[in-house]
């Protein structure tokens, strides 16, 4: 018995991941932040073998906008699993793409200067395919980076009654959402 789970425990060596990224952004104009933006994205994963994966995302975006009046807060909580597919290895070097759904809870909130705030929420969709690429430091570390999308669609919709759908579709953006992360293999 002991020599059965002492294989199995052995085989099962460095098939998950855990870790994520951080991301912070801001814009000014004339010295006064205008733009300030925060996302933390915890990620966990399970390799199936040397060219599939599975696993999700978990994360918070915030953004608020204090350039005009009124002052945008939107806050997003998201859950969004993939799959992923790695096209070639050389050396520590992995290149991927992530086919990923994304499911997000949005809150929606507006500040004006004479202390009228109004909020709303809305849900989103999306379906995204991601390319990024992995250098794996050594059997328990790696560095990750994503490239924006190659595709991506997605749609939200207010929780107001009779609100119609905001639908997005992207091909090729890979411009402005570059990401950084790290993964703890296990």
């Amino acid at each position: 018995m002991a020599v059965a789970v002492l294989t199995v425990a052995a085989s099962a060596q460095n098939r998950f991941y855990a870790g994520g990224s951080l991301g912070y952004g801001s814009n000014s104009y004339d010295g006064a932040i205008t733009t300030q933006s925060f996302t933390i994205l915890p990620e966990i994963g399970y390799v199936l073998n040397d060219k599939m994966t599975i696993g999700a995302e978990l994360g918070y975006k915030s953004v608020s906008n204090k350039s005009h009046e009124p002052v945008q807060t939107d806050g997003t909580f998201s859950f969004n699993p993939y799959f992923r597919y790695t096209f070639f290895s050389v050396g520590k070097v992995d290149v991927f793409g992530d086919a990923m759904f994304s499911l997000g809870l949005i809150s929606h909130k507006s500040s004006y200067d004479g202390g009228t705030t109004s909020t709303s929420n809305a849900t989103s969709l999306g379906f995204y395919v991601k390319p990024g690429i992995a250098y794996n430091l050594n059997d328990k570390f790696s560095l990750v980076a994503k490239f924006g999308n190659v595709l991506g669609f997605s749609s939200a919709r207010s929780g107001d009654s009779g609100a119609k759908a905001t639908t997005a579709f992207e091909l090729m953006n890979l411009s402005n959402k570059l990401s950084f992360g790290f993964y703890y293999n296990f």
